[in-house]
């Protein structure tokens, strides 16, 4: 079974979207700033900056890159974001004032050949977990790209329901990561008791289109 994350959100944002806000601030469960770089440098007065401040989901082995990519993509989505902006990702590790910085910087043009798919994949997942909330496991079933015992399948999706709070809110992709001609996610399910129900799943493109052909609870 994942853990889940008690969060308590603070914002310091400035100009993106109270959408976006509210989108990142829960994806992160942590402190988060935007700014734009003042510079005399053409790329670096381009470029959008977010940092994310001692964020729990990496001690959880949420891969720092693949948060990075998730989040720039959803910035990327925002419409106010200039379409000539570099988007750079910083995470902070912030313990007693000494600071431990990995950043990652990301082209509008390239996040746009990547936004559909990742666009397609929160769709499906957020059907899927839907449909587990109804009981609806059939509907689940639709969504796989691999075979499962009929058993093994009921009972795994009895555990995931049995133990998720009634009152959902939404799920929602994390990090995102393309390899080896398949997507790795790490989603969070989002309840109004202010936690988050980590998961992983894998999606490949089929003949039928993209499927998860692997996920754990």
């Amino acid at each position: 079974m994942k853990p889940t994350i008690s969060f308590f959100i603070i914002l310091l944002l400035t100009s993106c979207s109270s959408t976006l806000r509210n989108e990142l601030t829960l994806n992160c469960a942590c402190s988060l700033t935007e700014y734009f770089v003042a510079s005399t440098d053409s790329e670096d007065n381009n470029t959008k900056e977010f940092s994310f401040i001692n964020s729990p989901l990496f001690d959880l082995d949420v891969p720092k890159e693949d948060f990075a990519t998730s989040c720039a993509v959803l910035i990327n989505l925002d419409s106010e974001i200039d379409s000539s902006s570099l988007i750079k990702i910083n995470i902070i590790k912030d313990k007693k004032g000494r600071k431990k910085t990995v950043s990652y910087r990301y082209d509008i043009y390239e996040l746009g050949k990547i936004t559909p798919i990742y666009a397609e994949i929160r769709m499906i997942i957020n059907a899927f977990v839907e449909n587990v909330y109804k009981d609806q496991f059939q509907e689940c079933y639709k969504y796989l790209g691999f075979e499962i015992e009929s058993k093994e399948y009921q009972n795994m999706l009895n555990q995931f329901r049995a133990g998720l709070n009634d009152e959902y809110i939404n799920t929602r992709v994390i990090a995102f990561d393309k390899k080896n001609e398949g997507y790795n996610i790490h989603g969070t399910v989002l309840t109004a008791v202010s936690h988050l129900k980590l998961f992983t799943m894998r999606f490949e493109k089929t003949n039928e289109g993209l499927k998860i052909v692997r996920f754990k609870f």
